[in-house]
């Protein structure tokens, strides 16, 4: 209201009379309730069409993240506060171009960095639609955010480092130039009319990218969802705990390392998140701290304590492990996405050696054991990640058993069989694809790591043989030792 269609002396162009046709035949129509109510109604209507697709995708593709409160508030505050911006635009002066100005990119990269890719793509695509309705079909501003959301969006897809905000910036940048270029040779209009579309656009670039940075500090403390950045800062064998871990349960350490390198590798292969995966390996298993030496790993040259206790107690204390992991891991700040590896890497899996010795020993006491006793306490995996460390963990204890790569292709297979089986996998979206990706993978790392060593000779232990010339010359032929030939024997030892 109150700008000027054309100013006087100015050409009268094909864009500037279909505004003033338009503008005409609004003023032709007498603004009735009835028309005010059916206008309102219809905006409604698009509207919840249009965010139902996103809730669509949550309820088809991601029910974990639908069923988690947090996700469904954020994207939702997200989407309302992105088509507010869309219908305050439409309030301000058009010589400013605030159509330009919507915080768009800003939102879909929120989306990106918080929860995936796939989801930012469905959040940019319903919000550019809903930005065209509200500004009656104003497709040039609607395109123009939603091609500079996606590019932002890829900008910071796996962020890894603050120095790629700088790189969304400019990806935001060039693509809403991409866009306006369009609008210039598509239509009517000249160089000098798209200025003010191209600041707006520029401040729009600078600002998502920090506007996005300053959100992540608050989602990361507030809402306890941890960002690849905070992840980056767990992923540090220096981390007090891993440091802890190291000296007080050696063994439990070392198979720390094994387990995140196989479950790094299995996320990678089926495209879940290696640096989660990674990260709540290395914490999975924190607990055993408390009571190291009641595990096997950590038994280096100590007597099995479980030969003094009922399979009962035994059972108890490897249970304990878990929750007293979850206590340290909520001691030292851990995020809780980190922090649920710790029970979920279990699951409810029957704790098989001494339920078997406490079965054994009811045929002679007749005493009744409960299944129950002799399982951990859960939840299942929720995640991908979470069922990836799973496997990984009773993955790694076959490479600790078997002495022949022959038997782990075949022991993996019964393994996973059992996860199955008992139902441990259910409650995770991997798919048997994926779960027979993830086993292939094993095979061929486990089998590298049982690779055999050569038992090299040691040189000759004389002297004189030993001795250089006050010359420097090197020894004689016959001075020298002996070197194994092609066709010397040479004794293999497989790893443990």
């Amino acid at each position: 209201r109150g700008q000027p269609f054309v100013a006087p002396g100015d050409i009268i162009t094909e864009s500037i009379a279909a505004r003033l046709a338009a503008y005409q035949h609004a003023a032709s129509v007498e603004a009735t309730p009835e028309r005010i109510i059916r206008g309102f109604l219809s905006g409604l209507v698009r509207a919840v069409l249009l965010c139902g697709i996103v809730w669509l995708f949550l309820m088809r593709t991601r029910s974990t993240q639908q069923d988690d409160n947090s996700t469904v508030v954020v994207v939702a505050t997200l989407l309302v506060l992105t088509v507010l911006q869309s219908w305050l635009s439409k309030l301000l002066p058009s010589t400013l171009a605030p159509e330009f100005l919507v915080l768009m990119p800003a939102s879909v990269m929120l989306v990106t960095v918080l929860y995936d890719i796939r989801l930012a793509f469905v959040f940019a695509t319903s919000v550019s639609l809903l930005h065209i309705a509200i500004r009656s079909s104003d497709v040039t501003s609607g395109i123009a955010l939603l091609i500079a959301s996606i590019a932002g969006a890829l900008g910071v897809r796996s962020l890894q480092s603050r120095y790629q905000f700088i790189r969304a910036m400019l990806l935001v940048a060039g693509g809403s130039a991409l866009s306006l270029l369009i609008a210039l040779l598509e239509s009517e209009i000249t160089p000098s009319m798209l200025v003010a579309p191209a600041l707006a656009s520029i401040a729009n670039a600078v600002v998502s990218p920090l506007l996005v940075y300053g959100a992540l500090l608050v989602a990361d403390r507030l809402l306890d969802i941890p960002t690849d950045l905070r992840l980056l800062e767990l992923d540090s064998l220096t981390h007090p705990l891993l440091v802890k871990l190291r000296q007080v349960a050696p063994g439990t350490y070392q198979h720390t390392l094994t387990v995140a390198n196989l479950a790094e590798h299995a996320a990678l292969a089926i495209g879940a998140n290696p640096l989660l995966a990674r990260v709540g390996a290395y914490f999975h298993d924190i607990g055993k701290m408390r009571k190291p030496e009641y595990f096997a790993e950590n038994q280096i040259e100590l007597s099995n304590k479980h030969r003094e206790l009922s399979p009962l107690r035994s059972a108890a204390i490897i249970r304990s492990h878990v929750e007293e992991g979850i206590e340290l891991a909520l001691e030292y700040g851990l995020p809780w996405k980190v922090i649920e590896f710790i029970p979920m890497h279990h699951g409810t899996s029957l704790i098989r050696h001494f339920y078997a010795i406490a079965v054994e020993e009811s045929q002679t006491t007749h005493a009744a054991v409960n299944e129950a006793d002799f399982r951990y306490p859960g939840p299942k995996p929720k995640t991908k990640e979470t069922a990836i460390v799973m496997l990984a963990d009773v993955a790694e204890a076959i490479a600790r058993t078997v002495d022949t790569p022959s038997r782990v292709a075949e022991r993996l297979e019964e393994v996973f069989r059992e996860k199955i089986s008992d139902g441990q996998l259910d409650e995770c979206p991997l798919t048997l694809d994926e779960i027979a990706t993830i086993r292939r993978l094993f095979t061929d790392l486990i089998t590298g790591m049982l690779h055999g060593r050569p038992e090299y000779k040691s040189l000759a232990q004389n002297p004189e043989s030993l001795t250089l010339s006050s010359s420097g010359s090197s020894p004689t032929p016959s001075e020298s030792a002996t070197l194994p030939t092609a066709g010397s024997r040479e004794q293999i030892s497989s790893a443990e």
